[in-house]
């Protein structure tokens, strides 16, 4: 499983992105894939096991530090 830290981003304009925006620390999506993300400020796991197609479009607040990621682009990925 492939880990990778997420991209801070500011909280995006209203309607632009899908957010989510989790009531708990811990992922918000947990699914069957290979790659898991972490918060690009404090390291909290917010993706686990997905795919990288299934959240593309996608920023996740953190619940722990409040901070929005996104997931790297491809350029970005280590």
């Amino acid at each position: 499983m492939a880990h990778q830290t997420m991209v801070v981003v500011d909280p995006p304009v209203h309607g632009a992105k899908s957010i989510l925006e989790p009531f708990f620390i811990g992922p918000a999506i947990k699914g069957i894939g290979r790659n898991s993300y972490r918060c690009g400020s404090c390291g909290t796991v917010l993706l686990e096991s997905v795919h990288n197609r299934d959240v593309l479009d996608v920023v996740v607040k953190c619940a722990r530090c409040g901070n929005c990621n996104e997931p790297p682009s491809d350029g970005d990925a280590p």
